[in-house]
């Protein structure tokens, strides 16, 4: 698997996280400290730069509804003047 910081290893009976580590390019290894039988919990959890995008996408959307929200109630009635041209 390709190593990303937000990767955690987790030993399912015990619960215990185990350190991964950065083995070449782009791969992980992980070092249980007992020689039994194992079964590994791989799972991808949120780094800063995944909550912060978050957090940005969440404001944008927020700010672009009561934009249209606003601007439907704060609409004002623009008389429209009637032009003819004569040719």
């Amino acid at each position: 698997m390709t190593y990303h910081p937000g990767w955690e290893a987790i030993i399912k009976d015990v619960g215990r996280r185990v350190r991964i580590f950065l083995a070449g390019p782009n791969t992980m290894l992980i070092f249980p400290e007992r020689e039994a039988p194992l079964k590994i919990i791989l799972r991808y959890g949120k780094t800063v730069d995944v909550i912060v995008g978050e957090a940005i996408s969440t404001s944008f959307y927020v700010i672009l509804i009561m934009y249209f929200i606003l601007r439907g109630i704060l609409k004002l009635k623009v008389p429209s003047k009637n032009v003819y041209s004569y040719c």
